[in-house]
């Protein structure tokens, strides 16, 4: 099976932004034609060739949207991408914007200014 790049877990979600068929050649062709996807993680400074194979839709992020009310929750274990704040589990904030790296910008009341997360730190209240 296709591994992914070292700085990726099963859990990370991220934006695709751009794709690459890679095709056998004369110099190399015990390659399998394969198609791979440029993908974005907060926190992660290069857009990473993953295989298709290795990704899966994350339906849960595909509902965070402006104007979608969420709470932080970042999973069992973890810690949101970028820290609390003063956010706590139980507040329920307002989606501002979500970058094309995967940011989530979140208006909470009790912020000064707008918390950031990643997809993978939100769920849909």
């Amino acid at each position: 099976g296709k591994t992914l790049p070292e700085d990726f877990d099963l859990g990370s979600v991220g934006i695709i932004v751009g794709q690459v068929l890679v095709k056998p050649s004369p110099a190399n062709a015990a390659v399998e034609e394969e198609l791979y996807y440029r993908v974005q993680i907060p926190k992660t400074p290069l857009k990473r060739m993953v295989p298709a194979s290795a990704l899966r839709g994350a339906e849960a992020a595909e509902r965070i949207l402006p104007g979608v009310k969420v709470r932080v929750n970042p999973g069992p274990g973890r810690e949101p991408t970028f820290g609390w704040g003063r956010v706590q589990r139980t507040d329920v904030g307002v989606v501002h914007r979500v970058l094309l790296d995967g940011i989530v910008e979140v208006f909470f009341p009790t912020e000064d200014k707008l918390w950031r997360g990643s997809l993978q730190d939100v769920d849909t209240t």
